[in-house]
């Protein structure tokens, strides 16, 4: 039944306890990230007897090397601090900047499971599972002291305390015993990290040790809690995950219901069907699609409002239909709703209210808007405000208090997917404009009393943002820039390699620098400096307080000094600095004063359809790395590199006598749209004729280094099928998993990776074994969900049919396979690469490939969930990875 509880006596007929001793080997330094490719236990082998007495080389401390270490758990919280004192982290400092704060610790305890008083009595021989609740540590694993199978399952932490969050389920490695206490060793990778702070101390991972304690020494800080759990026959909802809009009225401001269930059974369920528990006039819900839900896994069940007339209920209860192994059952749901007036009604500025929407129309998602103060019969850009990291827009007043409501421009407050999101990049860009569209099709709803402040749907926004959303400010206006009318990036940074650097790499003392050019490569799309060329005509207010403690404020001034150096600030009006002395990284008017708010009133007042484009003024450059992570520069797309993975560039000029010169750079395909005017466009000598009408106009460069074009009536994007490994997670439905038949190593690959996604990006994941996607996919109903194949000692034989024998444009053929053979091929324990999709041309798959269980755990780790990591198309990695990080990559592109 939902909301069911673990029943008192089962929960006390086994009992976990986890030592608050922990061993503690550290530090070693290590950059951002790295410890995705290091082994979460380095310098350790975890497969052997760990020797508490030897030492190990680190250059940190005085003498070189480090050795184990005694601290205390807080027994009540589970947390554990860990510094170094006698690391002389200033001088550190004085030479590496915050990069030299960067470290690794591995930490080791105890877990001992108490077995039930009178087992034979307890009716049940099934063995326990454990929850883990890991916050602000990168990874952990739980081992048999003794015996047992050694290979480490890494778990990643919740490393950045997000809020809303699962604890893991996971299985004992070894069945404990029913007479006796078992005893687990358990591992944590302790990784410090300077990241980013948004208001007060408590919203950021670590940071600068100088402003939150004063100090020199920088302390890790990691909480780990754990109790066991039987599994029982039942799907539990989860309150807090709930996705539902408020009402306006009595109409919901959203159509979308997401109920979020997790299954605590050892078989999987499957949603069915949902039904109202008393039928309600002019109101009815609806379920989207069936879900199915793994053992341990949870998801977001989408349900569709349909209303006709008001509801005012202030409880909507409904059943839930879900099938099993077991039979039917009817989950009840009591769901509140926040009922209120119209915004014309009420004039506080504070006022907020929550719509939700289908994320690519599948995952519910809710975002907040601010309604602007009069309506208008004109409409007037949007502005939507990117949160700093760390920063829940639900539950944390204070950014959207920070927000003035505007007079006549609506105020949208995206989530980012999550308080970290992508650092609004890639999927978390993409959801600034699902916002926009989405407010602008529940506006202009005729069924909806609201069409008189509607706004359309292609509408033009300003962008505004604080820290990390300062420069998700600058990176999208460098990549959306005709669907930017004007900008306010505040205290952004430049990119995650200049805000804190990756010189204290472990592994640049190893790797091959042309293979860790191609490594860092995969960084370039996030590198905002690259595209300043792409803002020009958007006009830009830049703030920055004067003593920024955690974005320094050279960050600011070095970004305007570029845009000076491409001269583009030739008009003060159009590029502006305002550096606020004396200033914190926050202060509540950063956007609340007469300049900030003259400037969005001015320029929301602008043209706003971006579908209109842009003109073209004397000179502009449209520079891309990745074509699918890149829009329009007045109406020029660059569909297709010659070389991918380097920039493509266009110069175009126009000239007095009302012709267009373009010259390209590593370009070859790109296209025109925009209509109005007739004149001549010269594209490397080859010229096309405009006319009055509008003009949609696709240039291609053959194998003859010649130019040709083509006038297609679909002006469907053919963008070129490259990208980067965080390409899966822009995914058009839920994430489809693909495992073995019967496999259950591969399942709980599946379910680590599905609980990751879930975390840091609420993404939903459905998991599907080899034969059910194969029947989808001779059915021809597989759809255009991105997806994910788990080829580990058991391979797949829907994987198999994707690969084929032919080559493919991202892979050369030897990564097909995963060993060391006779006639040269790389050495190889795994590997991870893109492959287009069966079905769906703007859809891919990416394969997870390995022979063993170790291979398969270092490219588990590699998945992109998280920014700043490594991640081109494809890689090859061998088990050297383990010790020297990236040095252990044996091939990629």
């Amino acid at each position: 039944m939902v909301n069911l509880q673990v029943p008192d006596a089962v929960r006390s007929s086994w009992r976990v306890s986890l030592s608050p001793s922990w061993d503690v080997l550290g530090p070693f330094p290590i950059h951002a990230r790295e410890q995705h490719f290091l082994s979460p236990s380095y310098p350790l082998n975890l497969s052997d007897d760990i020797d508490f007495t030897k030492s190990y080389p680190s250059s940190l401390i005085e003498n070189g090397t480090v050795s184990w270490g005694k601290y205390t758990a807080d027994l009540a919280s589970g947390t554990l601090e860990v510094s170094y004192p006698k690391v002389r982290w200033r001088r550190i400092r004085q030479t590496e900047g915050w990069a030299g704060l960067q470290h690794h610790s591995v930490l080791h305890t105890v877990l001992t499971v108490f077995p039930p008083n009178n087992f034979d009595h307890d009716g049940s021989s099934t063995p326990p599972r454990l929850h883990v609740d890991l916050m602000q540590g990168s990874f952990f694993t739980v081992l048999p002291d003794s015996g047992g199978n050694r290979v480490p399952k890494w778990y990643s932490g919740n490393i950045y305390s997000m809020e809303r969050s699962l604890p893991r389920i996971i299985n004992l490695p070894s069945t404990p015993s029913v007479v006796s206490p078992t005893s687990y060793d358990v591992f944590v990778s302790g990784d410090y990290e300077e990241s980013i702070l948004c208001a007060q101390p408590s919203i950021r991972l670590f940071g600068d040790p100088r402003v939150y304690n004063g100090s020199d020494t920088p302390t890790l800080t990691v909480s780990l809690t754990t109790q066991v759990e039987l599994p029982r026959p039942t799907i539990e909802r989860l309150l807090s995950l709930d996705v539902v809009p408020d009402f306006i009225d009595g109409w919901a401001f959203g159509n979308t219901i997401g109920v979020f269930l997790r299954n605590y059974s050892p078989d999987r369920w499957v949603i069915k069907g949902v039904t109202l528990t008393e039928e309600q006039e002019g109101f009815d819900l609806r379920l989207l699609r069936c879900t199915v839900i793994q053992s341990s896994q949870a998801r977001v069940v989408p349900i569709k409002i349909l209303q006709s007339r008001p509801f005012r209920g202030a409880i909507l209860e409904f059943t839930i239909r879900a099938t099993s192994s077991s039979g039917d059952e009817g989950l009840p749901v009591s769901l509140p709703f926040t009922h209120l007036p119209h915004w014309s009604s009420n004039a506080s500025p504070t006022l907020c209210i929550k719509s939700t929407y289908l994320y690519s129309g599948f995952t519910p998602t809710a975002f907040l808007i601010k309604p602007p103060l009069e309506s208008h019969s004109t409409p007037q850009a949007p502005v939507v405000a990117l949160h700093g990291a760390g920063v829940d827009i639900l539950d944390l007043p204070f950014w959207k208090d920070a927000l003035p409501r505007q007079g006549r421009s609506w105020t949208i407050i995206p989530s980012g997917r999550t308080s970290w999101g992508l650092d609004w990049h890639g999927l978390s860009a993409a959801e600034v404009w699902h916002c926009v569209e989405a407010l602008g099709k529940l506006l202009s709803d005729e069924n909806l009393p609201w069409t008189s402040w509607s706004i359309p749907s292609n509408i033009r926004a300003v962008l505004i943002g604080h820290s990390n959303g300062g420069q998700g400010t600058w990176h999208i206006t460098a990549r959306s820039p005709d669907r930017v009318v004007a900008a306010v990036p505040a205290a952004g940074y430049i990119k995650s390699q200049a805000y804190v650097p990756l010189t204290q790499s472990h592994a640049r003392h190893f790797v091959d620098p042309a293979l860790n050019s191609i490594l860092e490569s995969s960084l370039t799309p996030d590198d905002n400096d690259l595209f300043l060329s792409n803002v020009a005509g958007v006009s830009i207010l830049a703030v920055h307080g004067g003593d920024d403690e955690n974005v320094p404020t050279w960050h600011t001034r070095e970004l305007f000094s570029a845009l000076n150096s491409l001269h583009l600030i030739t008009d003060i009006t159009r590029i502006r600095l305002k550096e606020d002395p004396g200033q914190p990284h926050w202060y509540g008017w950063v956007f609340d004063n007469d300049a900030v708010q003259s400037f969005i009133r001015r320029h929301a007042c602008e043209p706003t359809r971006f579908a209109d484009g842009r003109s073209i003024e004397s000179m502009l450059t449209l520079t891309v790395a990745v074509p699918a992570e890149s829009d329009t520069l007045c109406g020029l797309r660059i569909e297709k590199l010659s070389i991918p993975g380097r920039l493509g560039k266009l110069r175009i000029f126009k000239s007095d006598h009302d012709t267009i010169k373009i010259d390209s750079t590593n370009v070859r395909q790109f296209t025109m749209n925009w209509g109005g005017s007739s004149g001549v466009i010269d594209v490397e000598g080859q010229v096309v004729n405009r006319n009055d009408r509008e003009i949609f106009v696709r240039f291609s460069k053959g194998a003859d280094n010649l130019w040709r074009t083509t006038f297609p009536e679909d002006r469907t994007a053919d963008i070129q099928p490259s990208g980067r490994l965080s390409l899966i997670l822009s995914s058009k439905g839920p994430l489809l998993f693909v495992i073995p038949n019967e496999d259950n190593l591969s399942l709980s690959h599946a379910l680590r990776l599905a609980h990751d996604l879930d975390t840091f990006h609420k993404l939903d994941v459905e998991i599907l074994t080899d034969a059910e996607a194969s029947g989808l996919l001779e059915g021809g109903t597989l759809g255009p969900s991105n997806v994910v194949i788990f080829d580990g000692p058991k391979k797949t034989s829907f994987g198999r049919r994707l690969l084929g024998d032919s080559k493919h444009p991202l892979l050369p053929p030897r990564v097909y396979r995963s060993r060391v053979k006779s006639n040269g091929m790389l050495p190889c324990d795994g590997a991870i690469f893109l492959h287009k999709h069966p079905t769906h041309t703007d859809a891919v798959t990416l394969f997870l490939r390995a022979d063993d269980e170790i291979g398969m755990e270092n490219v588990l780790r590699l998945f992109p969930v998280r920014t700043g990591v490594f991640g081109p198309d494809w890689m090859v990695v061998s088990s050297d990875t383990d010790m020297l990080g990236a040095a252990g990559v044996t091939g990629a592109g």
